[in-house]
């Protein structure tokens, strides 16, 4: 599992321009070479390698190893990973190196952007808005006795027991009987019966244990999958996950499969969340007998993907071949987009930064003013036994905006509870003029006690509601804002859509010049008031190549006995660290214009569409 050896230089080395190393920085899919590189920078890390050394709370007190291998711990350390992604100005974490591509996508919904790919291909991302590390950080101070014990205990307890040994061989053999006795040589080692019994014993449990590894190991090498209609479905589903393309092909059925290029080149084409950035985490078979060369299979599968987790439902037909079963080989899309070339008008965005070539810091003159918001509405809403923060705002600037959205819970002490940031629930980079919906969720690990947390039973897709002592009833909203001209792709949207008994379905459609690797659709549920009253989120499986559609089926969550805590006023909502109420603008964007009815319900859908490989990196 570890990944091919790391050329550390280029990283250290934008660590240490432009005083990036004053903000903390994490690795993704490096494995143990994390630690030679925090070994040659002086910039922190959020993690670490060495375990006992760490000074996050949040790493301290769960038995967490890392979170750059989070992928490999399923959904529950997918889930610990969300919680410093989703709020990295707790932690002062900045930047992320990433060498595994399964990790893009959280990254890319959770507000993270792509900044520059590194000479050694390693992909730096980073957030904006983070501020950086204070100069005295906090310590936890101990009692000089323990740091004296601490660092003498260990070494004296081996010290001790290594003498312990010394004595107890040193009166068992040379003392009672020294070797130099003439004797000794004369002497004959007798066992007595019990011990001979036992030696008879342990000689039978090694034979039995060696023949029946042998015999395993013989038959996984006479045995082939395709002996067997289960066992070649199990071995195809084998080398799917682990993109064993080879070996997948070989288990068509070779009377009609495609060559291997021609199945190889469609294959590379298909991309999306399960075909680029899953896992395959658990699956079940049945098997139906049509005849005695031919059965119909249903595959069910569970994938353990960045943002989600899927079960899905396979149709293969298993048929018989000389003596041999084979899967039928699967169709593809066979749309072909009606012009062979397109071109596309689109409005182009860079930031220059540093305006002189220097290694001071960013002068004055060149700092961006932040960009102008204004949120529209915001409530405080209870679904179940779960509190969001459910609302809309608008960039009112001329310049696109990366928006950071923080709510904070009270009670009716006014006391604070809980922070959290929004993460999935909202489109995090806005155009001029813009108006999007958000959802902030209060996650129970947001804010549970330390010591009552335990990681193996957080689920990121069903998160556990937080028992209030007291219960909030009030909330503030803060937005803030800094320019930003990255992963701005609009040209994709949704078309034929029909809500019908909760059944939300529709396509969507790239009439765009770029790929989008994993679209989310992003839908805001308005009540008779026209306030948002819910917002959800949707992943595409798929990938939506340009021009071409891809059609959505999703079911829509009852939120009917939905209870509005508070409805936002003046006083609760922030922009740039000022009163909302500042930024109004003369015309409040209405992106309930754009909205579907659906007999009493009225709602909005946006498309938030990730791509993988851009052509500008």
């Amino acid at each position: 599992m570890q990944p091919k050896p790391i050329d550390t230089t280029p990283i250290v080395q934008f660590l240490e321009r432009d005083q990036h190393d004053k903000w903390r920085f994490m690795t993704l899919g490096f494995g143990d070479q994390m630690a030679w590189l925090s070994a040659q920078t002086a910039a922190q890390s959020v993690d670490g390698n060495y375990h006992s050394a760490r000074r996050l709370p949040e790493m301290t007190t769960r038995p967490l190893e890392r979170l750059e291998n989070s992928k490999f711990k399923g959904v529950q350390g997918l889930g610990s990973l969300q919680q410093f992604l989703t709020i990295p100005e707790k932690y002062y974490l900045k930047f992320i190196f990433s060498n595994d591509k399964f990790y893009d996508p959280i990254l890319y919904y959770s507000g993270w952007e792509r900044v520059q790919r590194l000479e050694n291909g390693i992909m730096v991302w980073q957030k904006q808005d983070i501020p950086p590390l204070p100069n005295v950080l906090p310590t936890k101070n101990l009692p000089k006795i323990m740091k004296i014990l601490w660092g003498t205990l260990p070494l004296t307890a081996l010290v001790v027991a290594l003498g312990i040994n010394f004595l107890f061989v040193w009166y068992t053999r040379f003392r009672s009987r020294p070797f130099y006795q003439d004797d000794y040589k004369r002497h004959q080692l007798v066992l007595p019966p019990i011990k001979k019994r036992l030696l008879v014993f342990m000689g039978v449990w090694v034979f039995v244990i060696v023949g029946i590894t042998s015999a395993v190991i013989i038959k996984q090498f006479l045995q082939k999958p395709t002996d067997s209609p289960k066992g070649v479905l199990m071995a195809y589903y084998n080398a799917v996950d682990y993109k064993y393309f080879k070996t997948a092909y070989e288990l068509f059925n070779p009377e009609n499969r495609p060559t291997f290029d021609e199945y190889f080149i469609k294959l590379s084409v298909v991309d999306g969340i399960l075909a680029s950035y899953a896992k395959l985490d658990n699956m079940s078979i049945d098997l139906e007998k049509v005849n005695e060369n031919e059965y119909d299979a249903v595959v069910s599968t569970e994938w353990i993907t960045p943002v989600e987790q899927y079960h899905t439902t396979y149709k293969h037909k298993v048929v018989k071949v000389d003596g041999e079963w084979y899967i039928q080989p699967p169709d593809f899309d066979p749309s072909i987009p009606p012009d062979t070339f397109i071109n596309e008008a689109f409005l182009s965005f860079h930031s220059q930064g540093k305006r002189r070539a220097t290694t001071e810091p960013t002068m004055h003159d060149d700092v961006m003013d932040r960009p102008e918001l204004y949120i529209i509405s915001a409530r405080l809403v209870k679904k179940d036994s779960s509190y969001s923060v459910v609302g809309e705002l608008q960039n009112t600037d001329n310049l696109p905006s990366h928006v950071t959205l923080q709510a904070d819970l009270y009670d009716k002490y006014n006391r604070k509870l809980v922070s959290y940031n929004a993460k999935y629930a909202t489109i995090h980079r806005i155009l001029p003029k813009e108006t999007i919906a958000f959802r902030i969720d209060f996650e129970a690990t947001a804010w549970v006690k330390e010591n009552d947390l335990d990681p193996s039973k957080f689920n990121p897709v069903e998160f556990e509601a937080f028992e209030f002592s007291s219960p909030p009833v009030a909330f503030k909203l803060l937005a803030r804002a800094v320019v930003d001209k990255n992963d701005i792709y609009r040209s994709i949207g949704v078309q034929q859509i029909k809500l019908d008994d909760k059944k939300l379905t529709g396509e969507v459609i790239n009439h765009g010049t770029e790929e989008v690797s994993i679209p989310k659709l992003l839908a805001a549920f308005y009540d008779e008031d026209n306030y948002v009253k819910w917002v959800e989120t949707y992943f595409l499986r798929e990938g939506v190549r340009q021009q071409r559609s891809r059609k959505f089926n999703f079911t829509v969550s009852d939120f009917s006995d939905l209870e509005v805590i508070r409805k936002a006023n003046a006083s609760d909502l922030y922009v740039n660290g000022l009163p909302n109420e500042s930024f109004k603008p003369s015309r409040v964007g209405d992106a309930k214009s754009n909205t579907l009815s659906n007999k009493n319900q009225r709602f909005n859908l946006r498309v938030d569409g990730y791509i993988g490989n851009p052509t500008i990196y």
